[in-house]
């Protein structure tokens, strides 16, 4: 049966005349991915149209209905003060003086007065109801009116009369009877002005149009100028007590959003690039292998054509090792049963054993009747095999020894996943790569040793990216310079180049790796972090390496994966091309007066000098480097650490108080009354400024920030997102959305719109003044507009390491119990209650848990603390609460 397949497979490969290959596979495989992925698209569209026009329709009833009963209201008030008169005595005797017009008239007037914004009352006779010369607001259709009232014995529908005309206006006619209410002694005509009848246009709510109509019959007049659609309307609500109804039609020429639609095609694009991509990486590795395993029917040719025992060949795809055994057994059964003559090399990585120890015997230099063969069939450029995988670069003795143990390069290993190759270069604690960057304690897990080998692990990497180039900085912490130093000699010994710039503010370290090429780097810094720590802030091609990218350098450094060689050193100052950037881009409508904190660390070498070069009355606090850090942590996202500075803002009657943290990247704000502003509310002003040029694009913020944000987002005509905390994914966020600002409650701010897309306190100290210069009310009231509950700082529980993950994780099984609210769990459990939410995460930078609180009062604020703290309870008992 076998054979048969064999047999069968071998002759439609010989009667085929076309064979689409593994690139034909890729090109039909993308287009029904494709087609399919368009076609969910369109579905979702479609469904999204589908809800929105829902949504649509039933505002427009709600507003339809209401403007009904509205009107319906104003017209019963009317009625029920009209009614009256058909029994009432003074107008009985006005009519049964028929011969006194006078009487008549003096009634007139009377009805006027107790009816206020009437346009006219008219008295009538029942033998008078046939003309209306003279009468002003009167017509054949109000003489048909009055006729029925004096008929009917009832007070007519007010409808309306001159359509289209001047005097277009509101009528009725009201019987005034006798005292057996059996006979009709008058009728009162009445005039009402249409201003009784609200806007019909303005309940429309961008939804629609919504016009008022008569209907008499079977036949709908329109009233108003609007020109309205010849079907029927998709709602009308009676108004009761009248002829009118409110018609409204749904538009149906909004069809979709340009702006959505062009993101919906982005997205599609961005997600077919992307399968294209995986596709073709796959094909490429299919293509590698097929080429590698092709190889081995070369071998076999050789090993019969020169009468040497046949090998058997380890193949990678599992089709084509069923090709070569096939190939194998055919070639045994022409072979003839006597030891070999000659031998030729063969490809060590593909040999899995060797059928005899006589093929290691003697070697021969001449060329095998097949390498012509191998050489021409194989385009080894697009292969671009490691010398180790070359099948003529080793001879067979060799070969035997690496069949047995294949060779791998460490960064082999180090894509195997191998948690060891070789030596490692120092040894360095796992949870020094954060999630945001590299921080330690100094000489206990950062020594002169680990940066050394950090430094050539990013050298090694910024290589195989295309940068030389690397741009060092550091903080002014007493440990920075040693460590940078070591850094920066790790990076040369990789063969990379450095740039030192010396004691700088982080910021202006991705300002470089940004301006005026694209390029790599490192800060030597630990924030807000206490002295005896430090760490590194890493750039790869000017983009801060996230979570997953620093795994990778750990793992080079503990596989020994790296480059070596001798690159160069030279220093440069990048503080004037960075304030002359800013300068150029920013001007202030007026100057204010400002007080800067800098906490004595790296925002002292450029804030003041910047802020004053723009226009501003600059006032230092604490900006001496000299002095050395403080005590305090230079933490501007804590209320206590900008008290100093609110006072100062009081005492010299500033616009307002600028903090900046050691290195410069995260910002606090203090207002002219000296109030702390957290940085969810600065973000607030922020956005909707930016969203003023560019509404319909993303803002990004934290889990952390106020819910209220979200609200003032949408407001400003910008879509909300909430991620991650940490600098690093919010700035990976940004770069794949549509957002030009990111923010979140430590006090990262990122701008891409006329900025680089990094977090940058000093820029964005700029921008806020930029935007309070535009407004003549006083910081205090900018920021007192917004809105806002009661909601507490960033609160922390310091942990021993390893505790807060371990603590989130009883946390996050603990969330699916919870009732009633909204649990987000993007970055630990955040917590959606109607009066406000709660949120405790592990910290990115410390062994710590932090909570943050927000409620519409102080009793929500409590309710949602303490499920809190039974949550945690729970989760670890025993621990003291920060709150």
């Amino acid at each position: 049966m076998a054979s048969g397949r064999s047999e069968d497979t071998r002759r439609k490969a010989a009667e085929g005349d076309h064979t689409s290959g593994l690139k034909g596979f890729w090109i039909q495989s993308f287009v029904g991915i494709a087609l399919v992925l368009l076609l969910v698209v369109g579905l979702l569209l479609y469904l999204w149209v589908a809800r929105e026009s829902a949504s649509d329709r039933l505002d427009l009833e709600k507003a339809t209905q209401a403007l009904a009963e509205q009107v319906t209201a104003a017209m019963a008030r009317i009625r029920s003060q009209v009614d009256t008169w058909r029994t009432e005595p003074n107008l009985r005797a006005a009519f049964r003086k028929a011969g006194d017009p006078e009487a008549l008239r003096h009634e007139e007037e009377a009805l006027l007065r107790t009816l206020p914004g009437a346009l006219s009352i008219h008295l009538f006779a029942p033998e008078q109801t046939s003309s209306v010369e003279g009468i002003p607001f009167m017509s054949y259709a109000g003489l048909d009116l009055a006729r029925k009232a004096a008929q009917d014995r009832a007070a007519t529908l007010i409808e309306v009369h001159k359509v289209g005309q001047p005097d277009m206006h509101l009528a009725m006619a009201i019987p005034v009877l006798d005292e057996s209410g059996e006979r009709t002694v008058g009728v009162v005509h009445g005039a009402l002005p249409m201003t009784l009848l609200p806007s019909a246009l303005k309940a429309a709510t961008g939804h629609g149009l919504v016009l008022y109509q008569q209907v008499v019959g079977e036949t709908a007049a329109n009233l108003g100028g609007a020109a309205a659609p010849t079907r029927p309307p998709d709602h009308s609500a009676p108004i009761v007590g009248t002829r009118l109804r409110v018609a409204a039609w749904l538009d149906s020429s909004s069809g979709l959003d340009p702006w959505l639609l062009g993101a919906v095609g982005a997205l599609y694009l961005v997600l077919l690039g992307s399968i294209g991509g995986v596709l073709m990486l796959g094909y490429a590795a299919q293509r590698r292998a097929l080429l590698l395993d092709c190889k081995g029917f070369t071998i076999l040719i050789e090993d019969a054509v020169h009468r040497r025992p046949l090998r058997r060949i380890r193949s990678r795809i599992s089709e084509v090792q069923d090709a070569h055994q096939e190939t194998l057994a055919l070639l045994r059964g022409l072979q003839p049963t006597r030891a070999p003559l000659r031998s030729s090399t063969v490809p060590p990585v593909l040999i899995e054993a060797q059928e005899s120890a006589s093929a290691s015997a003697a070697l021969d230099d001449s060329p095998s009747p097949t390498s012509a063969l191998s050489a021409s069939s194989i385009e080894v450029a697009e292969i671009d095999l490691p010398e180790s995988l070359d099948p003529c670069s080793e001879p067979l003795e060799e070969a035997t020894a690496a069949a047995a143990t294949p060779a791998q390069s460490p960064l082999e290993a180090l894509a195997a996943g191998l948690e060891s190759y070789g030596n490692p270069l120092a040894e360095i604690p796992a949870e020094v790569f954060r999630a945001n960057d590299i921080r330690g304690l100094v000489a206990d897990q950062l020594t002169s040793e680990a940066m050394h080998a950090i430094g050539q692990a990013i050298g090694s990497e910024a290589l195989e990216r295309g940068d030389r180039d690397l741009m060092i900085g550091h903080d002014c912490r007493t440990t920075s310079p040693a460590l940078a130093a070591a850094l920066m000699d790790g990076i040369r010994s990789a063969g990379a180049d450095v740039t030192d710039l010396g004691l700088v503010p982080t910021p202006l370290v991705y300002f470089a790796c940004c301006q005026p090429t694209v390029s790599s780097g490192a800060m030597v810094t630990a924030s807000h972090n206490p002295s005896d720590y430090n760490g590194v802030k890493v750039v790869l091609h000017g983009a801060s390496a996230q979570s997953d990218e620093l795994q990778g350098l750990r793992q080079r450094i503990l596989v020994g994966a790296v480059a070596t060689g001798r690159g160069g050193y030279q220093t440069a100052d990048i503080i004037p091309s960075y304030c002359d950037y800013i300068e150029r881009d920013v001007a202030l409508a007026r100057s204010l007066k400002v007080v800067i904190d800098c906490g004595n660390a790296t925002a002292s070498k450029v804030a003041p000098m910047l802020y004053r070069a723009l226009g501003s009355d600059v006032i230092e606090l604490n900006c001496d480097l000299e002095s050395g850090l403080p005590e305090r942590r230079s933490d501007p996202a804590a209320p206590e650490y900008t008290r100093d500075l609110g006072d100062l803002v009081v005492n010299q009657e500033a616009d307002l108080g600028l903090a900046f943290d050691s290195d410069g990247d995260r910002l606090g704000v203090v207002d002219s009354l000296g109030r702390f502003i957290a940085a969810d509310r600065v973000l607030m002003l922020l956005a909707a400024d930016v969203l003023s040029r560019h509404p319909g694009t993303d803002v990004i913020f934290d889990v952390k920030c106020s819910r209220h944000l979200a609200d003032e987002i949408r407001h400003a005509g910008g879509r909300p997102i909430m991620w991650r905390c940490g600098h690093a994914s919010l700035k990976a966020k940004l770069r794949e959305s549509t957002a030009l600002i990111a923010g979140e409650l430590s006090g990262h701010f990122v701008y891409r719109e006329r900025w680089f897309g990094f977090d940058d306190a000093i820029y964005a100290g700029v921008r806020l003044l930029e935007v309070l210069s535009l407004d003549p009310r006083p910081s205090s009231e900018i920021f007192g507009a917004l809105p806002g509950g009661l909601a507490t700082p960033e609160l922390a529980l310091p942990l021993a390491e390893g505790e807060p993950a371990r603590i989130m994780r009883a946390v996050m099984q603990l969330a699916s119990r919870l009732e009633g609210v909204d649990v987000i769990r993007i970055d630990g459990l955040r917590a959606e209650f109607d009066h406000g939410f709660g949120v405790v995460r592990a910290s990115n930078t410390e062994p710590k848990l932090t909570f943050r609180f927000e409620g519409d009062d102080a009793e929500a604020l409590e309710k949602i603390q303490a499920l809190f703290r039974r949550l945690m309870e729970k989760a670890a008992r025993g621990l003291t609460m920060p709150f």
